[in-house]
C-alpha cells in the first residue's frame, strides 16, 4: 500500500500534459484490446479463409474395379485386414 500511494503521488505531482499524455498511451493501449477490435480482427481472419480456394473441389477420388468388390474379399485379397485372414 505505501508503494502504491508514493505512486500516485508521483504521478498527481505531473504537469497536466504530462498526464494528458500518458491518458493518450493508455486509451492506445487499450483499444487494441477492445471487443469491436477483437470481432475486426476476427472478421479479418474469418474473410481470409473464406477467401481461399475450397479443398473439396481438388478432391477427386479415382476409383478402381477392386472397389466394387465385397469388403470381405478385397480384405483377403490383399491381406490388409487380420481379422478375416
Amino acid at each position: 500500500m505505501p508503494e502504491a500511494a508514493a505512486r500516485l503521488r508521483a504521478v498527481a505531482g505531473l504537469a497536466p500534459a504530462a498526464i494528458e499524455s500518458m491518458r493518450l498511451e493508455l486509451r492506445g493501449l487499450m483499444a487494441s484490446r477492445s471487443m469491436s477490435q477483437h470481432l475486426r480482427v476476427v472478421r479479418q481472419i474469418l474473410d481470409g479463409i473464406w477467401a481461399k480456394p475450397s479443398v473439396r473441389a481438388k478432391m477427386r477420388f479415382q476409383s478402381s474395379w477392386a472397389d466394387y468388390l465385397p469388403l470381405a474379399v478385397r480384405c483377403r485379397w490383399t491381406g490388409h485386414s487380420e481379422f478375416l485372414k
